[in-house]
């Protein structure tokens, strides 16, 4: 635990902020009689195992890709573009590039091609999926919008009105998995060395699925629906959920359901316990 804490303090802001946990912790270790050079014998190798995970951590080519170039974006048919009403940068474009955890590499599972771009035949494929997002978007119930919100998990989502615009910061995807988590082992009367466990395979499944997910996403660049209706059929029509600032996120694959799939398959909870 001393380790931990250590470590989620190398990287959680503001730094320091959990350290109150670790003089917490040694302060209960004392006060329950624990003798002084265990204390710090046990001390001195939570620091061992802290340096041995951060030396680890920083060989995962993160620090690499910080300098690799920004996506370009090709404006032509079928390709991804950014949308309104940010029109921000695709977010990432290496983060394949990253070491994986239990992946042997961010393309061991490959998604099938997504379906070929065609908007002259209305019988394509395309043009039937794209003009579904269209029909189901403009009649949600208010079940459905309810869970759309739910589900939204845009960290950060711009408002605007007129010319005012303004930022609200919500859940992230992996966020709200990891609080999924939570619940779940509440529910379960969890005891700690079983919740810790969820925890840990459910972020490692999490890690490793946005490896994929964008190794594929910027395989295919491949057009958000969106896009095509705003030329095609209504160049007012928005979706339901505001797009995030990251707009690669919600073209082919579809960032959320690798992060929900994954974070399901590895719960260690039954479905129904939730």
């Amino acid at each position: 635990m001393l380790a931990f804490i250590k470590a989620g303090n190398a990287v959680t802001f503001p730094e320091g902020s959990m350290m109150g946990y670790y003089d917490e912790l040694t302060g209960k270790a004392d006060s329950a009689g624990m003798p002084s050079d265990v204390l710090q014998n046990t001390i001195a190798y939570a620091d061992t195992v802290f340096k041995t995970v951060m030396a680890w951590s920083k060989m995962d080519n993160y620090a690499q890709i910080r300098s690799a170039p920004r996506f370009t974006v090709i404006d032509s048919p079928g390709r991804w573009v950014p949308t309104p009403p940010m029109y921000a940068q695709a977010v990432e474009p290496h983060w394949r590039e990253m070491r994986t955890m239990v992946l042997d590499s961010a393309s061991q599972f490959m998604p099938p091609r997504p379906p070929k771009f065609e908007v002259q035949d209305k019988s394509s494929a395309f043009y039937k999926a794209m003009m579904e997002v269209k029909a189901v978007s403009d009649s949600l119930t208010e079940e459905q919008k309810h869970i759309a919100v739910f589900w939204d998990d845009n960290p950060f989502k711009l408002n605007v009105t007129g010319h005012v615009m303004f930022a609200t910061k919500k859940f992230s995807p992996p966020g709200h998995w990891m609080n999924i988590v939570g619940i779940a082992a509440e529910k379960n009367k969890a005891d700690f060395n079983t919740t810790v466990y969820a925890y840990a395979k459910t972020a490692i499944a999490l890690y490793d699925a946005f490896i994929s997910c964008w190794d594929e996403k910027y395989r295919s660049n491949y057009v958000r629906p969106e896009t095509v209706i705003n030329k095609l059929v209504n160049g007012e029509w928005r979706p339901y959920n505001s797009n995030p600032a990251f707009s690669f996120l919600y073209q082919w694959p579809c960032h959320h359901f690798c992060m929900c799939r994954r974070s399901n398959d590895g719960s260690i909870f039954r479905q129904n316990q939730f």
